[in-house]
C-alpha cells in the first residue's frame, strides 16, 4: 500500500509552526489507485487540525508523476534559486570503532 510522513518544524521568518512532508511512498502494485492523492490529502487535514501555516516538501527533479500530482493539489514550486544540502553526522562511538579499525589496518 503506501505510507507519508510529516516532521513537526517551525519556519522563524514567518514565525510560524509548518510541517515537513518527508516521504510519500505508494508501493508499485497500489499506484494508478489514486492512494498517494489519498494519503496527501489526509495529510493535508492532519496540518490544518494541528494549525500548521504549510507544508515543505522536496522531490526529484525526475519526479514528474510526484511534481503533477503535487501541483495538481495546489502545492507551489518556491525554491527553485536555492540548492539543497546535507551533513551526515557521526557519532562519537561511530567515530571511535573507525579509529580502531584504521589502527588494525597499520
Amino acid at each position: 500500500m503506501g505510507f507519508t510522513q510529516l516532521y513537526p518544524s517551525f519556519c522563524s521568518v514567518e514565525a510560524v509552526k509548518i510541517y515537513i512532508l518527508y516521504d510519500l511512498y505508494v508501493d508499485i502494485s497500489s499506484r494508478e489507485l489514486g492512494l498517494g492523492r489519498s494519503l496527501m490529502k489526509k495529510a493535508n487535514e492532519y496540518a490544518r487540525e494541528t494549525g500548521t501555516a504549510r507544508i515543505d516538501l522536496l522531490t526529484a527533479k525526475d519526479n514528474l508523476p510526484g511534481q503533477k500530482l503535487y501541483e495538481q493539489l495546489g502545492y507551489m514550486r518556491t525554491n527553485e534559486d536555492f540548492f539543497a544540502y546535507s551533513l551526515a553526522i557521526t557519532s562519537y562511538n561511530q567515530l571511535k570503532r573507525l579509529s580502531r579499525f584504521q589502527k588494525r589496518l597499520k
